[in-house]
């Protein structure tokens, strides 16, 4: 049975061109991850995903990783929590630790 699934699969992918693979691997990536400023993204932050919030913070701001849950979401603040310092890293991966 599964291995009949895996042969359907691979014929539907071998049916699909290369470029056709790699445009809906591509769209995947690109719906979860936005480059975009303001608008998409919170205050302070550079780069953001839909599901984990900020994944990198203008310079001069640090990363903290706010827990829910399981979950963590990133947010840019210019200061560290109490209880956290700041490690600044001269590429601009500010975190709070």
């Amino acid at each position: 049975m599964q291995l009949g699934l895996v042969a359907l699969a691979m014929i539907i992918l071998s049916s699909m061109g290369h470029s056709d693979v790699l445009k809906l691997s591509k769209a995947r990536r690109q719906r979860r991850v936005s480059t975009e400023g303001p608008p998409s993204c919170p205050k302070g932050c550079d780069r953001c995903s839909e599901y984990n919030g900020c994944i990198k913070c203008n310079p001069k701001l640090f990363i903290f990783l706010e827990r829910n849950d399981i979950r963590q979401i990133g947010v840019c603040l210019p200061s560290c929590p109490v209880g956290y310092f700041g490690m600044r890293n001269p590429e601009g991966n500010n975190r709070c630790t």
